[in-house]
């Protein structure tokens, strides 16, 4: 069954957000590598290029006393680039 993940991408001091849905993180991750360029209009061919490499090389990583909540740091653009992944639907079937 599909999440529901909220992707802040905080990028050249614009705050970027889009909702997708997948099975997991990893998958949601690769979704959103698919349409970056859709949000983010100040991303060049070059560092989206970088961005893809460094996330296909890192995995997200899960917040200290934070459930559901998960981050990743990139060193494109100036400065810094700074993902946040909050889990933000999940359905729960009681039936």
């Amino acid at each position: 069954m599909d999440k529901q993940y909220t992707f802040i991408f905080e990028y050249k001091g614009g705050t970027y957000i889009r909702q997708l849905q997948a099975a997991d993180i990893n998958k949601a991750v690769n979704i959103w590598l698919l349409v970056i360029a859709q949000d983010v209009p100040d991303l060049s061919a070059v560092e989206e290029k970088k961005l893809i490499n460094e996330i296909k090389r890192e995995t997200p990583t899960l917040l200290s006393n934070m459930d559901n909540v998960w981050q990743m740091f990139f060193l494109i653009g100036e400065p810094s680039s700074l993902l946040t992944i909050v889990l933000s639907y999940c359905h729960i079937d009681l039936s």
